[in-house]
């Protein structure tokens, strides 16, 4: 039986006289590419805009306040004075800002009456003075405070002290005092 020929390989002598293998034949032509790309498709509409919603209504102001009182009309910065010659006193609504001048050879007494006796607005300043030799001393009637970072009297003839009522019967005082 014998080889097809193809699967016979020359072995140096052992064949039966095969000849020498041929040159190769040329390459074939390359096939066609694939067919042309197909066109890209149509972009789709843009949807409707919705309706703007509705505007709310306006809010409201608030009501205005009422207008505070007119302050007394002044004269620049004067103040009265209020000349006492005895030795006590009581404070009354005409001495908030002004200066009450103790005049008395002998100790004289000041005395801050209660809120509900004279209504002092809070704020208030009352100036006293130590005009004559006798020392001055400023005392609240019962149930006013006066607190201060010393005595509650004058030093000297001349001295001036000064208080303002910070809250209802609670009084702050400084000054020149002994």
């Amino acid at each position: 039986m014998s080889l097809p020929s193809s699967l016979v390989r020359n072995s140096g002598g052992l064949g039966s006289g095969g000849g020498a293998t041929g040159p190769t034949g040329p390459t074939g032509p390359t096939g066609p590419s694939g067919g042309p790309t197909g066109p890209t498709g149509a972009t789709g509409p843009t949807g409707a805009t919705g309706p703007t919603g509705a505007t709310g209504a306006a809010g409201t102001n608030g009501a205005t306040g009422a207008t505070g009182a007119t302050g007394a009309t002044g004269s620049g910065a004067s103040v009265s004075i209020n000349l006492q010659t005895g030795t006590t006193y009581t404070a009354v609504i005409g001495d908030a800002n002004t200066i009450i001048s103790m005049n008395n050879a002998s100790a004289n007494t000041v005395t801050i009456p209660l809120h509900a006796s004279v209504a002092f607005p809070i704020g208030t300043p009352i100036y006293v003075q130590q005009t004559g030799a006798g020392q001055t001393t400023v005392v609240g009637a019962v149930g006013v405070t006066i607190t201060s970072s010393s005595s509650l009297a004058t030093r000297t003839q001349w001295s001036f002290l000064g208080l303002v009522q910070e809250t209802i019967d609670n009084w702050n005082l400084w000054g020149d005092q002994q």
